[in-house]
């Protein structure tokens, strides 16, 4: 997933992430817990004290771990081939909880973290929706355009662009929405993106397009566009 800011990335603490010239990439969920049996993890810190050569991530997973013998209330469980299970725990539910978002919170994802002693290291993310309905974003043949009283631009839900498909393929790489979008905020007809490390051209012909993109917080929107 990638992010239009690095100061937004900091915002979720539970996530890890590397920052890009456009942007950060978030790069997964960050102080997972998860358990390993003792035979196993003693096994791997031999391979390691002794420098044997392993391609099993294994290897990696338990040079990073911070051992404890306290049961976290969810965790995964790493296999010896050093895949990881489906989380284990036990559905909690949190009487007299709150969590308050005003109508000025701006929208897109946020983290909640809980301080509570019975729940502490529990986070949940959530999405602040825009609020706005499938009729209100539009593109005029040149950029997205919103119809609504909240104050919010195309450039809005550009900067929280997430996914986009061209003729139902999708588009990859690092800093989408600059990759999609211009800086002047103009759909890119002549973008590029690296697909098996060669330039391949999003738009590549005299044609028309279907395009779909996706942003977070916002409805989605399809439309064409004719290079």
């Amino acid at each position: 997933m990638s992010g239009p800011t690095t100061s937004k990335s900091k915002r979720f603490e539970a996530t890890y992430f590397e920052e890009v010239e456009t942007g950060v990439n978030i790069l997964g969920v960050a102080n997972v817990n998860v358990a390993i049996s003792k035979a196993l993890y003693d096994d791997v810190q031999n391979a390691i004290t002794n420098g044997t050569i392993c391609q099993n991530p294994l290897v990696e997973l338990v040079s990073a771990m911070t051992v404890s013998e306290q049961t976290p209330a969810e965790y995964k469980v790493i296999n010896s081939d050093g895949t990881l299970s489906k989380t284990i725990g036990n559905t909690v539910t949190a009487e007299n909880a709150t969590a308050t978002l005003t109508t000025i919170s701006s929208w897109g994802n946020y983290q909640i973290n809980f301080e509570d002693e019975t729940y502490s290291g529990l986070q949940h993310l959530v999405t602040v929706d825009s609020g706005l309905t499938d009729d209100c974003i539009s593109f005029d043949g040149t950029t997205i355009q919103i119809t609504s009283d909240t104050g919010l631009t195309g450039a809005d839900f550009i900067a929280n662009l997430s996914t986009a498909h061209v003729n139902g393929e999708k588009v990859s790489g690092k800093g989408l929405s600059s990759i999609i979008f211009t800086e002047e905020g103009a759909l890119n007809l002549e973008a590029t993106t690296k697909k098996d490390d060669v330039e391949v051209e999003i738009f590549p012909a005299s044609s028309t397009y279907e395009v779909t993109l996706e942003a977070t917080g916002f409805p989605s929107i399809t439309f064409e566009v004719t290079r």
